[in-house]
């Protein structure tokens, strides 16, 4: 336990007596003790911190400086304060996971830290960020895929690498990942970190007719097709128009011209007449292309869809900050964990990408997605188990027959 000594500040003068630096004198305490006690019984650790002393010393002005009778003009009292540190632990013996959550402590500021100067801002995950998904852990489809999975990984690790079977691999649900993009999504606006990221330096990439990138700023190209001066007027001049920002993923593609155009969108002007056509084109422009590549899109129908775009941007650098995508997972996404935010300057720049633009549609069509990537996955598992090769790994009777 330690306490600043108030008054007893290290300080570093020149000869002139100007204060170079100072530095305070800390008060350092330490408990020790050794205790058997029973669950659920509060242990009480205490210790004396610091005692300081005060004088006050009043008096009437010319007074209460007279020699003799100057003391009936002036008093003087002394006070001692003492702080002490208690320190209550409460044992709790938790014989399954479904226990921890009765015990956690209520939601509160106090558990956030922000404001820091050498640290990053970090935010406690509370029971509002996290979905009840009870209904996806425990569906009896999903668990006997799960348990032939889990069965093929014992029998051959090698399968924990390959898809579909790394799909449940540590009991896992296909595409619970978008389920924590949507659940840091929810963090994000009610902490409201997106606020900094600025929508004025927010960038993307234009091809050059020679070699390389133009940097365009979103604002500009808005208000480019608006009254040419501010990015508003695009949304009243423009009504029943969208603009769509695509990105293909080619990542995985061998071939020379592909290597650096994926980060180079096809942006368009879109007919969008109202909400449920917006859902709708969210939900059509990001599927695969026709050559089964997958693309994501970003479209901006309003102002509302400028700060879904800037809470996908944030999305991505606390995704980044806090272990990348291969962490992404529902068990690490739980009541009480911290998740560390980045800190940007008011003139910082940020870039859309397709990653940006996956978040973008993950976080608004979450559902749809996921129901829908469980559905392919079952498709390739159902295909891939029929072949003899994985067959073999299995136990005589362990097939899909409670499916049928």
């Amino acid at each position: 336990m330690s306490a600043q000594v108030p008054g007893r500040d290290l300080e570093i003068r020149s000869t002139a007596g100007d204060l170079l630096a100072s530095a305070p004198t800390v008060s350092t305490r330490r408990v020790q003790t050794y205790a058997r006690i029973d669950n659920k019984t509060p242990l009480i650790i205490g210790g004396l911190v610091s005692r300081d002393m005060s004088i006050t010393q009043d008096k009437v002005p010319f007074l209460g400086d007279l020699p003799i009778i100057g003391n009936a003009f002036r008093s003087k009292q002394t006070s001692t304060e003492k702080r002490e540190v208690i320190i209550v632990l409460t044992p709790y013996v938790l014989q399954d996971d479904d226990a921890v959550s009765r015990i956690l402590p209520k939601d509160d500021d106090l558990f956030d830290s922000t404001g820091n100067k050498l640290f990053r801002d970090a935010f406690r995950i509370r029971s509002q960020d996290v979905f009840d998904l009870q209904f996806l852990a425990e569906n009896k489809r999903l668990r006997i895929y799960r348990d032939l999975a889990r069965e093929l990984i014992k029998n051959n690790f090698t399968f924990a690498e390959v898809d579909p079977f790394s799909e449940f691999r540590d009991d896992t649900i296909p595409g619970e990942e978008i389920l924590v993009h949507r659940m840091i999504y929810e963090l994000i606006k009610r902490t409201e970190v997106d606020m900094r990221v600025n929508p004025q330096r927010i960038i993307y990439f234009e091809e050059k007719d020679y070699e390389g990138y133009n940097v365009r700023f979103l604002e500009s190209m808005l208000a480019k097709l608006g009254d040419g001066q501010t990015p508003e007027s695009f949304f009243k001049l423009n009504p029943g128009k969208a603009i769509a920002i695509t990105y293909t993923y080619k990542r995985n593609s061998l071939a020379r011209q592909d290597l650096a155009s994926e980060p180079i969108p096809e942006v368009a002007l879109v007919d969008c007449p109202n909400r449920d056509a917006w859902q709708q084109l969210l939900w059509d422009m990001n599927q695969p292309n026709s050559d089964g590549i997958d693309r994501y899109t970003i479209i901006i129908q309003g102002g509302r869809d400028i700060v879904r775009l800037q809470r996908a941007i944030m999305l991505k650098m606390i995704v980044q900050l806090n272990g990348g995508e291969e962490s992404l997972s529902l068990d690490n996404f739980s009541i009480g964990k911290i998740l560390h935010t980045p800190e940007l300057g008011s003139d910082a720049v940020t870039v859309i990408d397709a990653d940006v633009a996956r978040y973008f549609f993950h976080t608004e069509l979450y559902y749809a997605a996921i129901i829908k990537r469980i559905e392919e996955t079952l498709k390739l598992f159902d295909d891939a188990i029929d072949d003899p090769s994985v067959q073999m790994y299995l136990e005589p009777g362990a097939n899909r027959a409670d499916l049928e």
